[in-house]
């Protein structure tokens, strides 16, 4: 009976909170959904601004984010090997989403950072090696994102008749390498942020 009464009591509780959701004017109900709007994203940016757990000055989003970087690079690798082994259903599913995967770190994790503090040195003046190895990172990310990108598409059917290559082998390949010498260089560009120099960035 106990268990009975606490569901009815629970469900009281629900159809009261229905009715005056419904009775509430529209004004209202859109502050209210700022308000919940507002405290979503600041209990997000608190998450991803707590201290990162790889040991560094980094918080969490940028370990996330070099995780699913290393993430993307190990399965291009995998979606290599299985190419190489003539698994190719496997291989495009591998690439694929390897290249879904990167596509999300670069614009939602690097690009703004990279506005921040390069281009608007947010945080004022660092040492050289912090522009040179982020730059150079950001080409070289930039071209394996789009090159990679397009065999990818190229690799499902998606482009266009006039853009479709017979040889797959040698695009692919040089995709990987892209995508290979971009995360080592990303690697490197973390160990500058958040080793190397004294006064890190704020990543997010």
């Amino acid at each position: 009976m106990k268990g009975i009464s606490h569901h009815l009591a629970e469900k009281r509780k629900y159809l009261i909170s229905i009715y005056i959701w419904y009775n509430l004017s529209n004004n209202k109900r859109q502050k209210l959904y700022q308000l919940s709007s507002l405290c979503l994203e600041a209990t997000i940016l608190e998450f991803f601004h707590q201290p990162g757990f790889l040991g560094t000055h980094a918080n969490r989003f940028a370990d996330i984010t070099l995780m699913l970087m290393v993430l993307a690079a190990a399965l291009f690798t995998i979606g290599f090997v299985l190419a190489r082994k003539k698994q190719f259903m496997a291989h495009r599913v591998a690439q694929t989403t390897a290249a879904a995967l990167n596509a999300i770190v670069v614009l939602w994790a690097m690009m703004l950072p990279f506005y921040k503090e390069i281009i608007q040195d947010f945080m004022g003046e660092r040492p050289a090696y912090f522009y040179s190895v982020t730059s150079i990172h950001a080409s070289i990310g930039l071209t394996a994102f789009v090159f990679g990108l397009f065999v990818t598409l190229r690799g499902n059917g998606l482009v266009p008749k006039k853009l479709k290559f017979k040889n797959y082998k040698p695009y692919m390949r040089v995709a990987y390498a892209l995508y290979l010498a971009a995360t080592l260089i990303g690697v490197l560009v973390y160990l500058v942020w958040y080793v190397f120099i004294p006064n890190p960035p704020v990543y997010v």
